[in-house]
């Protein structure tokens, strides 16, 4: 099984009342990861691999 589909079945089988928190917990890490990916001089040496 991929990590996608696992966390697909940790998500199906969370209670309903976690769900808003799973949602926000991976909203997080999502911004952070962005914000990782953002920071100067990242987006140069990005850009020049196209």
């Amino acid at each position: 099984m991929t990590n996608k589909e696992l966390l697909i079945q940790e998500i199906e089988t969370l209670p309903p009342e976690l769900l808003t928190e799973a949602l926000d917990l991976i909203r997080s890490i999502k911004v952070n990861y962005t914000k990782k990916e953002l920071k100067p001089g990242k987006l140069e040496s990005g850009a020049s691999q196209f």
